[in-house]
């Protein structure tokens, strides 16, 4: 989760959102580059004369477009809510392509932890989870991600909110 707000904080709720901000600037940039090139295309006439670089250019150009439309369609926003009046923990994932729900019983979260894997280049990714009763875990994101910062204040909001000590950094 990167850029995870804290929409409410109370003593019964504890509600987090992150919005798909990088999915955004991800999709932005590559919108950005791929009308860039169809724009330099146009504006040095390179499909008059059939020229193969002006080819190269447009295909490129519509290519880059479609992968920002595509990701931006990709991108979902993630809710987790906290209820100790209702007993229940709620993860949910909404996009453009439905809106899904995990839910547990608050009582059964015994805490809040990163968790870490390794890539194939050895660097270390990390994700925020709940570790439920009998071994469970209950990830708060469907992958992994190299904001660790981001991870640890996921973390530390909910441990504040079940009167658990912070995480070491």
């Amino acid at each position: 989760m990167t850029a995870v707000r804290v929409v409410e904080e109370s003593t019964d709720r504890l509600v987090l959102r992150q919005p798909p901000t990088v999915t955004y600037w991800v999709a932005g940039s590559l919108l950005a580059i791929g009308l860039g090139l169809l724009a330099m295309v146009a504006l040095v006439g390179g499909l008059a004369d059939r020229d193969p670089f002006g080819l190269v250019g447009v295909s490129l150009g519509v290519l880059l477009t479609l992968a920002a439309l595509a990701v931006f369609l990709c991108a979902v926003k993630i809710t987790v809510t906290l209820d100790r009046t209702t007993d229940s923990v709620r993860v949910e994932r909404q996009g453009w392509f439905g809106r899904s729900e995990q839910a547990e019983a608050l009582s059964v979260v015994e805490d809040a932890v990163v968790e870490t894997t390794t890539d194939s280049d050895g660097d270390t990714l990390y994700r925020a989870a709940l570790r439920l009763a009998g071994g469970r875990t209950l990830p708060l994101t469907w992958g992994y991600d190299n904001f660790e910062a981001s991870k640890r204040a996921t973390v530390d909001a909910i441990r504040r909110f079940l009167g658990r000590p912070a995480t070491a950094p």
